[in-house]
């Protein structure tokens, strides 16, 4: 069938909506399915993979948000739904919502993709922004997202958690669909694999290694780990991977506060070097407080490297995380304690050895291949002018 994915921010894009839209279109396309794609312009684009049509409309950004929205190409979006047979759109913003409404004129089904959240957005704002303020954009977007979403003829979304979020927002009901991960080959050994990192990022042989993979951005929560890291073994060892607006404040304070010699801010490290770093860690750290799934954390457990999430009710992490047996969970706001739970894990080779195995197991279950059958099934329901089975209800109104 004829698949027209829509987003402001794709190839490269920015967060979960960017990496939701490029695996669920692998996947699709590996199943036979035609893609064309709508986005806006990107500073240093990416091609998009073989078998996508990308076509670019015109942008504005919003620096602060780091993200953009869409504001024209009407006649190029018309062209588009002649030829789709589904249109899916991955964000509420209003260029989602008029391709949902253009699509529906021309009585093409529309599906909305749930990968934001208030957090992700209020957590961006200045540290000196009122509480207040805060309060009042969240209560704002929850509204906007409640009738963005509502006017899509089907909702995905990639965790329970995220689908019992916007099923309560919408009154709709809503389908969880991993965003999934491409299937690798084994990881290696952690051994094998600590001695292919560079010298000046495993420190000394023997000593706990520990990782963050994620955007360096207030939303999250890079800082925290240096609180954490002074509750930690000094055997310990953490390698931030990743970059963004919070790098050269989290370099100051890793010299200030004396971390220099156990924290290690890598940058970025391309993809290709990514499984052989977490199959060389011993946990993966997750301190965001807003994660609809976390691709990064899947790509962790599927490395054989359980997670380590702080428990912040906004995330999807510490909510799957325990249910998996991949990982634990630790709390978000006592470094202390904290630090005390995942020294315990550390120094425990069995429960270490089986929250490997579970986090592999995990991992397994969420690829790209179930994503794209659970999608095709959503939109052949659709189709046939059917309600798709197997959401999650709205909670009940009291």
């Amino acid at each position: 069938m004829n698949v027209l994915f829509a987003a402001d921010d794709m190839y490269p894009g920015f967060g979960g909506i960017a990496a939701s839209t490029h695996g669920h279109a692998l996947g699709l396309l590996a199943r036979g399915h035609r893609i064309v794609a709508l986005a806006g312009p990107e500073p240093q684009p990416q091609r998009p993979p073989d078998g996508v049509e990308l076509v670019r409309l015109p942008a504005v950004r919003l620096g602060v948000l780091q993200t953009q929205l869409v504001v024209a190409g009407v006649q190029r979006v018309q062209r588009a739904l002649r030829w789709a047979d589904v249109v899916h759109v991955n964000a509420p913003t209003p260029f989602g919502v008029a391709v949902v409404a253009m699509a529906r004129a021309r009585g093409v089904p529309t599906v909305m993709g749930v990968h934001v959240q208030t957090e992700t957005t209020t957590h961006q704002l200045p540290a000196g922004t009122a509480v207040l303020g805060r309060a009042l954009l969240g209560r704002a977007m929850r509204t906007w997202f409640a009738v963005a979403f509502a006017r899509a003829d089907a909702r995905v979304a990639p965790t329970a958690f995220a689908a019992r979020m916007a099923a309560a927002w919408t009154g709709k009901p809503v389908h969880v669909v991993t965003n999934g991960l491409t299937p690798g080959p084994p990881p290696a050994p952690r051994d094998e694999a600590r001695a292919q990192l560079p010298s000046a990022w495993r420190g000394d042989v023997g000593g706990e290694l520990l990782v963050y993979l994620g955007r360096l951005s207030a939303e999250k929560r890079p800082g925290d780990l240096l609180d954490l890291m002074h509750e930690l073994p000094p055997s310990s060892r953490l390698i931030v991977a990743g970059k963004g607006p919070l790098a050269s404040e989290l370099a100051r304070r890793i010299g200030d506060e004396g971390l220099s010699d156990r924290v290690v801010l890598a940058g970025f490290v391309p993809d290709e070097t990514v499984p052989t770093l977490l199959a060389a860690a011993d946990l993966a750290l997750m301190p965001s407080p807003a994660e609809l799934q976390s691709i990064a954390s899947l790509q962790a457990m599927a490395a054989g490297c359980p997670v380590a999430a702080a428990d912040h009710a906004s995330s999807a992490v510490p909510d799957w995380v325990p249910e998996s047996g991949g990982g634990l969970v630790y709390p978000h706001d006592d470094p202390a304690e904290a630090g005390r739970r995942i020294t315990a894990a550390l120094r425990d080779p069995e429960r270490m050895a089986s929250m490997r195995e579970a986090a592999m197991r995990y991992a397994a279950g969420h690829t790209l291949a179930d994503a794209a059958r659970e999608l095709e099934r959503i939109y052949e329901a659709l189709l046939r002018g059917q309600t798709p089975s197997g959401a999650l209800p709205p909670p009940e109104r009291r």
